[in-house]
């Protein structure tokens, strides 16, 4: 996971992705399974702390976005295969 914060010190944005690289070498698994980043999300940012849910949407042009949208955060999951980023991203939090 890779947060940026903004003046305050507060996560405004957190991106998380497959360690491509481990402690004891490098991980093969180059992908975060579906079920597994439903399972980050709600441990990054609980259904209580992302607000109420305004509406979900997806994009593919070759790489696929799927954004779910709250009145506190954005949650965007970027696909291309079995690759996934996830985006979380804090509306009333300006990152600097």
């Amino acid at each position: 996971m890779t947060p940026k914060f903004d003046s305050s010190g507060m996560v405004c944005e957190m991106q998380v992705e497959q360690a491509h690289f481990v402690t004891s070498g490098i991980a093969f698994s180059s992908h975060i399974d579906e079920g597994d980043a439903f399972s980050i999300i709600d441990d990054l940012v609980p259904a209580s702390e992302r607000g109420t849910k305004l509406n979900a949407g997806e994009e593919c042009m070759g790489i696929c976005q799927t954004s779910y949208q709250y009145s506190n955060v954005t949650i965007s999951i970027v696909s291309e295969g079995d690759m996934r980023l996830i985006k979380i991203k804090w509306h009333n939090r300006s990152c600097s």
